[in-house]
């Protein structure tokens, strides 16, 4: 190991299943992939686009439905969700919200190019939401973020 690497000192370690915990709503997401994965299948007689379906609809609950580890250190924090690791930076974030459930990291998309090239860029980061349903381990993770961020 190298002299200037820094080696920030794990401060908290947080698992989160939100589909446990709305368990009502987690029901609901299931039952209605469920029935749109069997209509699918039922009108395309597909069992291909039946789970196509299903992804199309997980992606963008997929914060919720899965469960993650969040590793917050001084200066950032390691989401581990699936099989990815995900590593967010305090600062390269506009904000981070303090809400009744989790962590808001904001950040502002800069709509400043138009049509396609927007979305070559693929550097940008994006907005980004932690559940952590403890609500005193919550406060002392958005402490540490306030008093680390520049």
């Amino acid at each position: 190991m190298s002299s200037t690497s820094i080696i920030y000192e794990l401060k908290y370690e947080v698992k989160s299943f939100p589909l446990i915990f709305y368990w009502k709503k987690g029901l609901l997401t299931i039952l209605v992939v469920l029935l749109v994965a069997i209509f699918t299948y039922l009108v395309l007689k597909s069992l291909l686009y039946a789970i196509f379906a299903i992804l199309v609809i997980l992606l963008p609950v997929v914060n919720f439905i899965f469960p993650s580890r969040l590793k917050f250190y001084s200066t950032y924090v390691i989401k581990e969700q699936l099989l990815l690791k995900t590593e967010l930076n305090y600062n390269d974030f506009d904000d981070i919200i303090l809400l009744e459930d989790g962590l808001f990291f904001y950040k502002e998309i800069n709509n400043s190019k138009k049509g396609f090239s927007a979305f070559r860029n693929r550097s940008r980061n994006k907005s980004e939401y932690l559940y952590i349903f403890d609500n005193d381990l919550r406060n002392k993770i958005f402490n540490l973020i306030k008093e680390n961020r520049k």
